[in-house]
């Protein structure tokens, strides 16, 4: 499954300033420096749609134990 998508991100990250060039390493440290922004974007989005699954979870469970009448 292919999370970054290519152009488009890289784009706005040139536009936010993320993506500047880095002046220490080079053409290396330039190309070492993108696929450490891609991939820092792609963790943002995986670790976005686990917190909304584990939103969903929670409530599905806070649901069922509200649902289900308690034998005490």
């Amino acid at each position: 499954m292919a999370l970054f998508t290519g152009g488009r991100s890289i784009g706005h990250m040139k536009a936010d300033g993320k993506l500047d060039r880095n002046w220490l390493k080079g053409s290396l440290g330039d190309a070492i420096h993108a696929v450490l922004c891609g991939t820092g974007h792609n963790l943002q989005m995986i670790l976005r749609k686990l917190r909304l699954f584990y939103a969903l979870i929670l409530a599905a469970l806070h649901n069922f134990q509200t649902a289900v009448p308690s034998a005490a």
